[in-house]
């Protein structure tokens, strides 16, 4: 998919965009939705420029060619005077604008209400930190880690009172504050249509997390209490070794789900690879499982005994499945999960992903722009709508590319006007 100049969703508004690698994500995506996003770096770019690993023969970083891409990029020294009046004047022109940081390097923005209201009181202000910009947690320092730790979600991953498996990459923790600092964004564009007037928007990334793992506190509310992995059983692994790859493929238990169960042991069975004594098991008999394959309501490999299937049968029948899948191919496997309804998906890999002719036909990459590079284009748009109205404008390019353009468009300043703020390093 090459550039486009479509109009999108929210043609006509203007962003300023301050964030660093922890709130780029919320100015990409309403770039995505057609917003003028204006990137505002110093002017020797920004720190995530150089962010491994790097692009190309160009040295740019994925990560910013990713979530700066649609972006319009200037240059401006914030800190010096001259540059701060550019950057007021900026945000006086603006419809959004976007900052991310722990709570000092935002504070010491001085950007607040009392600066930004007078200015422009249309202004939806949106700040993305750690922890939000109040409470007696607002001054912690955090990571990814962090900010995953203290969400409640590893919680889960604890086991046997080792040290909690890490769950996404460096930067997923701060991708859903800054998707939900979209949302609280637009709900307060919708807001100033009805009142004419700019709202702040305070987006913990903690928070963030919080709600995207509700989902564990709601076991109660149906009379269920979910083990955790140190008190659950495994009963059968749920990663299976393919001839060319490997599946998730979980075996269930129970009146709910072990219908999914017979369905694969009858196709084990077809394949002469099943005894008679383990084919003869009804699943739907068996201590309830969850889909997870975890113990969730009290299945225990004792209780699996009572009803036949002792360590000899479950060691028997494991080994079965290992040896089945592992003279089947994926596509194989997935082709018959289909159409016999088991709970079997591939495990993919980046190069899989890339190579899917489902994403290709989707359109769910744009190029790089680097005709030098190596490896995956760059995400794009994140959901398909008719009509189509995503936009596709391309990379930031340089830091600064955009100085006349934006300086000139949105300001009214003239070529030497911008000339002369280049020469005296306030962009």
């Amino acid at each position: 998919m090459g550039t486009t100049s479509r109009r999108g969703y929210l043609d006509g508004y203007r962003v300023v965009d301050l964030t660093d690698f922890r709130g780029l994500m919320a100015g990409r995506l309403l770039a995505d939705l057609g917003a003028e996003v204006v990137a505002v770096e110093p002017p020797g770019g920004a720190v995530a420029r150089n962010e491994p690993p790097l692009l190309g023969a160009t040295g740019v970083s994925r990560l910013w060619a990713a979530l700066s891409h649609n972006k319009k990029s200037v240059t401006c020294d914030i800190r010096s005077e001259d540059g701060r009046a550019l950057l007021l004047r900026l945000c006086s022109a603006a419809d959004f604008l976007l900052v991310s940081g722990t709570r000092q390097e935002v504070d010491a923005l001085g950007l607040d209400d009392d600066t930004l209201r007078p200015l422009n009181d249309r202004l939806i202000h949106v700040t993305m930190t750690p922890f939000g910009r109040t409470g007696p947690k607002a001054n912690f320092a955090d990571s990814d880690l962090v900010i995953w730790a203290a969400s409640g979600a590893l919680e889960r991953n604890r086991v046997d009172g080792r040290v909690p498996v890490r769950i996404g990459t460096s930067y997923q923790a701060y991708f859903h504050g800054a998707s939900d600092a979209v949302v609280g964004a637009l709900l307060a564009l919708a807001e100033r249509a009805r009142s004419g007037r700019g709202q702040g928007v305070d987006i913990s990334f903690q928070e963030s997390l919080v709600a995207a793992n509700q989902g564990q506190g709601l076991y109660p509310l149906v009379n269920d209490v979910a083990a955790g992995p140190q008190d659950g059983v495994t009963i059968f692994p749920t990663v299976w070794k393919t001839s060319d790859g490997y599946v998730q493929f979980t075996l269930t238990s129970g009146p709910a789900t072990g219908h999914f169960s017979n369905n694969f042991m009858a196709w084990v069975a077809e394949s002469g690879m099943l005894a008679d004594d383990l084919a003869a098991f009804d699943w739907r008999d068996l201590p309830q499982t969850s889909g997870s394959g975890l113990s969730a309501s009290g299945a225990t490999r004792e209780k699996y005994a009572e009803k036949g299937m002792g360590d000899n049968e479950r060691a028997r029948i494991e080994e079965v499945i290992a040896s089945f899948f592992s003279t089947r191919g994926t596509d194989e496997l997935l082709t018959a999960a289909r159409d016999r309804r088991l709970l079997l998906a591939p495990i993919l890999s980046v190069a899989d992903i890339m190579a899917s002719e489902h994403h290709d036909a989707r359109g769910a990459w744009f190029p790089t722009g680097d005709a030098d590079a190596s490896g995956p284009c760059l995400p794009g748009r994140f959901a398909r709508i008719r009509p189509e109205a995503f936009v596709n404008h391309g990379g930031s390019g340089p830091a600064g590319a955009a100085n006349g353009d934006v300086y000139g468009g949105w300001l009214g300043m003239s070529g030497d006007e911008v000339a002369l703020l280049q020469t005296n390093g306030v962009i």
